[in-house]
């Protein structure tokens, strides 16, 4: 499930420091992401150092494409961010953690 990045910056999410905090409707989103197995794979490497798509793929043994597409669901959640470096046959895709903690609000 992508949430549309417009609808990113509308969302009440609030942010303190590396911690996510999450209440009411825009916990569906996340919770259906952290049941993703590849998701929490990539996440558990990302928590080690920060990778590209390509090596996260090589670990994953899955392919580019589909490594990109858990990426950018991760990115539009404000969970993972993404920057770009030159790389040996063109530009790298650089994965990071965006934050540490995701915290759910009961009430």
């Amino acid at each position: 499930m992508l949430i549309d990045a417009h609808k990113q910056s509308s969302r009440r999410e609030v942010m303190s420091g590396e911690e996510l905090q999450l209440s009411g409707d825009e916990v569906r989103p996340v919770a259906v992401a952290l049941a993703n197995e590849t998701c929490l794979r990539i996440l558990s490497l990302l928590s080690k150092r920060d990778l590209d798509v390509s090596t996260l793929a090589e670990k994953l043994n899955l392919t580019e494409p589909t490594v990109s597409v858990d990426i950018q669901e991760l990115q539009n959640l404000g969970i993972v961010t993404v920057t770009y470096a030159k790389g040996k046959r063109g530009i790298r895709k650089i994965c990071k953690l965006a934050k540490d903690r995701i915290c759910i609000k009961l009430r």
